[in-house]
């Protein structure tokens, strides 16, 4: 029916809405239009993703010093396109400074991620108990609409 059609197509939008604004693929300091990044407060993800980066990154701070990491990472100097814009970032990967160390909290400060790992677990639990009430309203909604409607033609 339409109103399923419809139905689907704005679930879609909303989906695509909180990707787009949730800070995985855009921070929010990227967003050109002001306003939008107020928008990454609707968005679930965006509260799911800040809570995986403040477990995965909160007050650590990496030596990259002595090497890339991994053996993969190790690889990424290679795929640098060639130029001289470029060498300098591959020098320093490939001979990285003995003082180089990476503070993550830097990464969270960029990010705008401020709450804890518990207050974004909150926020979780409050969204998916705004959208339980919500749905339940539009629920009762409908079955008083339904029933009215039996009324008047029965």
């Amino acid at each position: 029916t339409t109103t399923q059609d419809l139905a689907f197509v704005l679930a879609v939008a909303f989906a695509i809405l909180n990707a787009v604004v949730s800070g995985f693929f855009l921070s929010p300091l990227q967003l050109s239009v002001p306003w939008v990044k107020y928008l990454r407060y609707i968005s679930a993800l965006d509260y799911a993703w800040q809570g995986a980066m403040l477990a995965e990154f909160e007050d650590r701070v990496f030596n990259c010093s002595t090497s890339m990491g991994t053996d993969a990472l190790s690889m990424f100097p290679e795929f640098l396109p060639k130029g001289r814009n470029f060498d300098l970032i591959r020098s320093t990967l490939n001979n990285p400074p003995q003082d180089c160390i990476v503070d993550a909290n830097a990464l969270l400060k960029y990010n705008e991620i401020h709450f804890s790992v518990g207050a974004q677990v909150g926020f979780l639990v409050a969204y998916l108990l705004v959208l339980h009430i919500m749905t339940y309203a539009g629920l009762l909604l409908l079955t008083a609409q339904k029933a009215k409607g039996k009324q008047l033609n029965g």
